[in-house]
């Protein structure tokens, strides 16, 4: 029989041991899309589009492993994200949730004093009184269950929730 056979020397045939997996996150939290290829060099994409890295966009391999990390998510985050090792990819989607105002931070920046934080949302408010003792330039979390809202600094010691 007349057959043609091609076979690809002094290359090797990759593919992905471990495939990315879909993740939900909240606004302005860090993430990581994970992947494990056995060697080389990766390209990751996002809807179609090559990721080059930038202040808040990390491409990062260690091993196998091979890692895309936004350091502060966006809602301009979302979209379908593909890591692509030449001869095999894998892709998975990425959602980005409202930031809730349990998980949002208020950085203080004066003189420690009594600080209350307001969330003021339709048919809801709620305050939380925080300790005197709070340090500047430190973080300080208000952990008042409230979704869909951020921080919004009024005054030396009171922040709104906006939503």
């Amino acid at each position: 029989s007349n057959s043609t056979y091609s076979a690809r020397l002094g290359s090797t045939l990759l593919v992905f041991d471990v495939p990315l997996k879909p993740v939900n996150v909240e606004e302005g939290e860090k993430l990581s899309l994970k992947c494990h290829v056995s060697m080389g060099e990766v390209k990751w994409f996002k809807d179609g589009n090559e990721i080059t890295p930038s202040k808040n966009i990390l491409i990062q391999s260690d091993g196998k492993k091979r890692m895309l990390i936004i350091k502060r998510a966006a809602k301009s985050n979302i979209g379908a994200y593909t890591c692509d090792c030449g001869t095999d990819k894998t892709t998975a989607d990425l959602n980005i949730e409202g930031n809730a105002c349990s998980r949002a931070i208020l950085p203080l920046q004066s003189r420690p004093q009594n600080y209350s934080l307001f969330a003021v949302i339709p048919s809801l408010l709620a305050a939380a009184h925080l300790s005197p003792i709070l340090a500047p330039h430190r973080r300080y979390q208000m952990n008042t269950p409230v979704s869909g809202c951020h921080f919004v600094p009024q005054s030396d010691s009171v922040a709104a929730c906006e939503a």
